[in-house]
């Protein structure tokens, strides 16, 4: 009894100083956790840019360029062209920056605009398995340019895997492209069982966006048999991306510039993008090529 009494006191020390050791330890691991989740690293971005050089229409690619390996130093670049009569100028102009920062593809699939370009650098990706190595993908046309420096740790704060830059919902009216009940579009919803979430959708305009690389294989699966052959096509994207996004990222709307109407859109749609001065991290540039 007497020893009961004696080794009490150092049981109740030793299971206090374990039962501190492991609370600090956990909270340790919490805060490591954070701070390993909202590093730098999450702006380790890739941008996969659909191309289309035609004569007579400036090209920002150059300028596109330029600025995301200004801004993002560790990111990697992949140009995907949708067969261009003539890339020479573009070659030319892209020839002052790093090749292993910079890949350009050639799109030789039935499937083509912006889709096709993203399934062709998608694909790239899963070939050469550096899918991994990136954790945002930034898939945009080559008028849809980055102007300021987004931190995609805001994403990974909030959580978001797939979103556009910018939106807003679409009116269901004017050309057929512009609907969300054509065959094409309505296929999609069926597939991911939106159909019934129309007004829940917001445009994702000019087919620019964002994942996380979690949600990259799942777009590939989900368009793998979708191929876009002209114009009406693309618009039709707009429309289908928007609920590819939001099913990608659990059913909640998001933007990068945090723009959810036409009217703020509008000052953006055709701009002197080299020159302009804007808070905005993309500004467009409309111009109607083929």
């Amino acid at each position: 009894m007497v020893f009961f009494w004696f080794i009490y006191p150092i049981i109740n020390v030793i299971f206090f100083i374990c039962n501190t050791i492991i609370r600090y330890t956990f909270s340790l691991y919490i805060i490591l956790y954070y701070i390993i989740l909202y590093m730098d690293d999450n702006n380790k971005v890739c941008f996969i840019i659909s191309n289309k050089y035609v004569k007579g229409y400036v090209s920002f690619i150059d300028y596109y360029v330029g600025n995301i390996q200004q801004l993002y130093k560790d990111s990697l670049i992949i140009i995907v062209d949708n067969n261009s009569d003539d890339l020479t100028d573009v070659y030319a102009k892209l020839q002052k920056y790093s090749n292993d920062k910079l890949v350009i593809l050639i799109n030789n699939t039935p499937c083509k605009y912006e889709l096709g370009a993203y399934k062709v650098g998608i694909k790239y990706l899963i070939d050469n398995n550096i899918l991994n190595d990136y954790n945002y993908y930034v898939f945009t046309q080559d008028t849809f340019v980055l102007k300021n420096k987004y931190d995609f740790n805001n994403l990974m704060k909030h959580n978001i895997m797939a979103c556009p830059f910018q939106t807003f919902i679409n009116d269901n009216y004017n050309r057929l492209a512009d609907s969300y009940f054509t065959p094409l579009v309505t296929k999609v919803l069926n597939r991911l069982n939106l159909n019934n979430n129309i007004n829940d959708l917001r445009l994702c305009w000019c087919n620019s966006f964002v994942l996380h690389k979690s949600t990259v294989e799942e777009f590939h699966y989900i368009t793998y048999d979708i191929s876009i052959t002209n114009k009406s096509g693309s618009c039709e994207s707009e429309r289908f991306f928007s609920a590819i996004l939001y099913k990608l990222n659990n059913n909640i709307n998001y933007t990068i510039d945090n723009i959810y109407t036409q009217e703020e859109i509008g000052p953006l749609w055709s701009i002197d993008i080299p020159n302009v001065k804007t808070h905005y991290y993309f500004a467009k540039r409309i111009s109607f090529k083929v």
